[in-house]
């Protein structure tokens, strides 16, 4: 669509953080209904790779001894709440892509 109806791509992405992440920084992880430890839903994870503007590759830590790794994660938005990808809570006020 960018290609041919770059106004209409435009009007559609206003407003959408386009920040990218890099390989080694904290996320946080939205996890799945029931896929949480001890009822919470959001775990840090490090970034692996960043695939494209919207999916990584993250090793989530749920527990010191607990790590699991997930591939082409996406980028959290409304419409996609769980098994997402944010900033954390200081990079979302401070980290501002090159």
């Amino acid at each position: 669509m960018r290609t041919v109806n770059p106004e209409a791509t435009a009007e559609l992405e206003a407003g959408r953080d386009r920040r990218l992440p890099h390989v080694a920084q904290m996320l946080l992880y939205h996890a799945r209904p029931g896929e949480g430890r001890r009822g919470r839903l959001e775990a840090p994870a490090v970034c692996n790779a960043v695939l494209d503007e919207d999916h990584v590759d993250l090793t989530v830590i749920w527990e010191g001894d607990e790590l699991v790794t997930w591939r082409n994660v996406p980028r959290r938005t409304d419409q996609n709440t769980f098994n997402a990808w944010t900033f954390n809570a200081v990079d979302q006020k401070h980290y501002v892509s090159p």
